[in-house]
């Protein structure tokens, strides 16, 4: 005591419902239970407290397992803090409670704290809110810190928080010139609010060792090794890290990274959770939906730049943003159904691809990729590239070749828009042999009622029979292109009626403007092959009683994807042999027609 007034006080304390206050617009500092010694002294304008083996649980039931502390503070001079075996979280609940400076009670409720300051030893001098030098000594377990998010920009874009990081441990030695630090995360998480739709990050474990540098308002951070690990990837990188040079305050924030390093692992399914939410919202649906599964090796990492344009296609020269690695086992639905229209049929997916998978700035690509096709096995698609130009306009391209039976192929038209396209003409074309598919699309996401197809199948001496009920297309060369508006055979050559002749036509307009398709088809037929047109009647009986060959032409209509099939000749070269006096020679120069529906 002094002059009557309280100068100093130590008690070894066991209570049990006290409840203080220390200023008019702070909440009392409760405690259901109490022990401990605890020891104060007013120094003037400040205070020193220290407490020895103290234990306590609070109002709330926020129990403290004990430690102690030294704190010296003297409002203008500054001041010290030892400590060790200190509950942060009960740390922030009491401070917010006690007559300390509006800063750092903003400070304790904007970021909320959590963990086990196993020691720590930090001095100041000057005002705690802005000290004039400091230093800080310390080692964190179990260590919580959240995040901040800011609020977006009036045009709704998100904007940058303050991280958080979960389950970590922390050991460091700073003052306002720099300083150093380890940090290691068990089965915790880092938090980027703003950064990324999913903005808690799960980690198995993290571990990293970093320097950094202060001068002025510039901050420079080195990251000598960092490994991270968890479900979707496992990788390693070294890093430099700076403010934005010659900006002051927030304008100097992301900053500037120059990152390198790879992913020895990871999850192709959920690369899309890792794209930043500067790259539009369908970019990163599509990528979402049509990436389902597969991994990757290896993918090299490589990020230099101004991250405020780092991953545009406006980023400065010099900038480089690249992800690229050897992917496989990917399943791709390059056209994902909620990006179809109404009542399509879908996609046939890629299986089990494999090649590179490169994001470089805005763009996405895959290069060099083979794949299978979900559903139609024995087709192999031995070239694919696919891609995105520009993620902030969201146009998919694809360009793929293969090779496989001409059943699988046409399987995929079946099965497929394609169908559509050619008027369900291919719905039950049989056929055999192999035969190979270059097919291109054309899909912009915003927009995919514009979407353009473009494929080609190219025949090798195939037997193909377009319905059951029509001739059969035998040893068949040549081109079948399609697109989204119908489909044309380019001057095949086929084995027909028994001799050569060359196939052409494709999907047409009638006279009413409904699409319709017709194939006109010329060459040589023999009677030996007519006896085979057994759906032609009575063709196959007259022919059984012919001989030699004739040229023709045949017509070929398809309605509602039912055949309408006129042949025409002059019936010069074949002899019918018929009863007296009907009884016939190779048959002079004249006209015949046969028509045949199915």
């Amino acid at each position: 005591m002094k002059k009557g007034a309280l100068t100093a006080a130590t008690a070894d304390v066991a209570l049990g419902g006290v409840s203080a206050t220390f200023g008019p617009k702070l909440e009392p500092l409760a405690f259901a239970a109490l022990t401990g010694r605890l020891g104060w002294r007013n120094v003037g304008q400040g205070m020193e407290v220290d407490t020895r083996n103290l234990h306590f649980v609070d109002a709330d039931g926020l129990a403290w397992p004990g430690g102690n502390v030294q704190l010296s503070y003297r409002d203008d001079d500054g001041g010290e803090l030892q400590g060790d075996r200190l509950d942060l979280a009960a740390l922030a609940k009491i401070a917010q409670r006690l007559p300390l400076p509006p800063a750092v009670h903003e400070r304790l409720q904007a970021h909320p704290v959590q963990g086990l300051v196993e020691r720590i030893q930090a001095r100041w001098s000057g005002p705690l809110e802005a000290p004039r030098d400091w230093r800080v000594q310390a080692r964190a377990s179990a260590m919580t810190v959240g995040a901040r998010p800011a609020p977006p920009r009036p045009d709704g874009q998100p904007v940058e928080g303050i991280p958080g990081v979960e389950g970590a441990t922390l050991e460091l030695e700073a003052t306002p010139a720099g300083g150093h630090a380890t940090l290691a995360i068990r089965d915790g998480a880092l938090s980027f609010p703003g950064v990324f739709d999913e903005p808690r990050i799960p980690l198995a474990e993290l571990a990293t060792r970093a320097r950094w540098r202060v001068q002025g308002g510039q901050v420079e951070l080195d990251v000598d090794e960092l490994k991270l690990r968890n479900a979707d990837a496992t990788g390693t990188f070294k890093a430099k890290w700076q403010t934005v040079a010659g900006q002051q305050g927030a304008a100097r924030f992301p900053g500037v990274l120059d990152l390198s390093g790879s992913f020895s692992r990871a999850n192709g399914a959920r690369v899309h959770r890792y794209l930043p939410l500067g790259i539009p919202e369908s970019a990163r649906r599509y990528v979402r939906e049509a990436v389902v599964k597969g991994e990757a090796r290896d993918v090299a990492v490589r990020v230099k730049g101004d991250l405020r344009h780092i991953a545009s296609s406006k980023a400065p020269p010099g900038s480089e943003f690249r992800f690229a690695g050897q992917v496989h086992g990917v399943t791709l639905a390059y056209v994902p159904p909620s990006l179809q229209p109404a009542g399509q049929v879908p996609w046939p997916a890629l299986e089990n691809l494999s090649g590179e998978l490169i994001f470089d700035h805005n763009s996405m690509q895959v290069k060099n990729a083979k794949s299978q096709v979900r559903g139609h096995p024995g087709w192999q698609f031995t070239r694919v590239q696919a891609g995105i130009a520009d993620l902030g306009h969201t146009r998919v391209l694809v360009d793929a070749e293969g090779t496989g039976p001409l059943a699988a192929a046409l399987g995929i038209v079946r099965q497929s828009p394609v169908s559509g396209f050619t008027q369900q003409v291919l719905d039950r074309a049989q056929a055999n042999g192999n035969a190979g598919l270059h097919l291109k699309l054309d899909l912009p996401v915003n927009r995919i009622e514009d979407s353009r197809v473009e494929g080609r199948v190219s025949l090798a001496g195939n037997d193909l029979r377009i319905t059951p009920d029509t001739p059969l297309l035998g040893q068949a060369q040549g081109a079948v292109s399609f697109s989204e508006t119908g489909f044309t055979i380019h001057d095949a050559r086929v084995h027909l009626l028994g001799g050569e002749a060359r196939l052409a036509g494709g999907s047409q307009s009638s006279a009413g403007g409904a699409p319709a398709v017709q194939l006109r088809a010329s060459g040589t037929a023999t009677a030996e092959g007519l006896r085979d047109t057994a759906d032609w009647a009575p063709l196959p009986a007259i022919a059984r009683r012919a001989s030699g060959s004739a040229a023709y032409q045949a017509v070929i209509g398809f309605r509602a994807g039912q055949p309408d099939v006129l042949v025409t000749s002059d019936l010069r070269g074949m002899a019918v042999d018929l009863p007296a006096p009907l009884a016939s020679r190779p048959t002079p120069p004249g006209r015949c027609a046969t028509k045949a529906r199915s």
